[in-house]
């Protein structure tokens, strides 16, 4: 009988401790989840000084509360973000970085011929450029000055409406149709937006037929 008794109380106390084991590495673990998600709440916190629960809630709900400090905090600094890419979006066009495909050297056109100038067009910016339409601010030549027979008329863009998409770029060609009696002279011509927010010169030579 006696050694039933000890068997029986060796048995309920391996039980009791295995509970106590069992409950020390579930309170570690939280402990170690009210950690990290504190850690991540204030990371997200910038400046700002962290909120902290209340000093009688449990670990799970500290876990919980911190969890959603982190998520609050992180979608207010996506529509900060959102909100400072919409202000800029008007200015985007500002930001174009034209880059012409011909050499160093001046392009060169024949009278009677037309002259074709490759461009690319780049959006560096994180909002779309959309309805671009380019045309032709002005003309001047080296030596005849504003006295010249080339028009306007004379300067085309394909496409005639150019979108970019961010971070992207797209390709402008602008074709200058030269007549006949033009005179002999380098020419500058200076290209731009509707609205005025871009304008770019282009530079060529007119050669005799």
């Amino acid at each position: 009988m006696a050694n039933k008794k000890n068997r029986k109380e060796e048995a309920e106390y391996t039980t009791e401790q295995a509970s106590g084991s069992i409950s020390d590495v579930v309170s570690a673990v939280l402990d170690v989840g009210v950690s990290l998600a504190r850690t991540l709440a204030k990371a997200t916190t910038g400046d700002m000084p962290l909120k902290e629960p209340k000093e009688e809630a449990g670990p799970l709900n500290a876990m919980v509360f911190y969890g959603v400090t982190a998520a609050s905090n992180l979608a207010n600094q996506l529509f900060s973000s959102f909100k400072a890419t919409a202000e800029r979006a008007p200015r985007a066009a500002q930001n174009m970085a034209p880059v012409s495909s011909s050499s160093a050297t001046l392009p060169t056109v024949r009278q009677g011929a037309t002259l074709r100038i490759p461009l690319s067009i780049e959006n560096p910016s994180s909002a779309p450029m959309v309805d671009m339409k380019f045309i032709c601010l002005s003309i001047r030549a080296e030596k005849q000055g504003d006295s010249h027979s080339l028009s306007n008329k004379a300067i085309r863009f394909e496409p005639k409406k150019l979108e970019v998409a961010p971070k992207d770029f797209e390709k402008l060609t602008v074709f200058i149709d030269i007549e006949v009696d033009t005179v002999p002279d380098v020419y500058e011509v200076t290209i731009g937006l509707v609205d005025g927010n871009f304008q770019m010169p282009l530079q060529f030579s007119v050669l005799p037929s």
